[in-house]
């Protein structure tokens, strides 16, 4: 099982910055993930930051009807400081957690980092092209520089 965890996909968040053509193949990615996540037949984990609106229609109308979707309101940056009892035993339970979303190295960035600390033996697998920053980052992967510090964080 490979559940996939969706960050901060809300439209308040893809409409800021100059970045509007890549943020849309962002969309693209992530539903492709949840395409995949579904014929696995995998936890899908929606994280919303609290008030920032709702998950993109693109996404929400490919979760609909699908059972195995946990919805988490965050209130800081950091998903971990909000995760539930279930979706923290769900995490015990794997080996692996696919993660996609935006700000890259804003509440991505937080919430792997929150997760690597409290779960030391998962392996987090960010998917490159289903996260994005919707900031101007003028360095070429500089938004993913800080996975290299986390022996169990690898981008695909």
């Amino acid at each position: 099982m490979l559940p996939l965890m969706i960050i901060d996909m809300q439209e308040e968040f893809l409409n800021v910055g100059p970045c509007p053509k890549r943020l849309k193949g962002t969309i693209i990615q992530n539903a492709h993930q949840v395409q995949l996540a579904k014929r696995r037949k995998a936890p899908i984990i929606v994280v919303e930051f609290a008030d920032r609106g709702d998950t993109v229609d693109e996404i929400t109308r490919l979760l609909a009807q699908y059972s195995s979707v946990i919805k988490i309101t965050k209130h800081v940056r950091d998903v971990a400081h909000d995760m539930p009892p279930r979706v923290q035993n769900l995490l015990r339970q794997v080996a692996v957690l696919r993660v996609v979303g935006v700000n890259t190295n804003e509440c991505v960035e937080s919430s792997v980092i929150g997760m690597h600390c409290m779960f030391p033996n998962l392996t987090i697998q960010l998917v490159r092209r289903a996260c994005a920053n919707c900031f101007w980052d003028r360095s070429r992967n500089g938004s993913f520089k800080w996975v290299r510090a986390f022996k169990r964080v690898h981008t695909r």
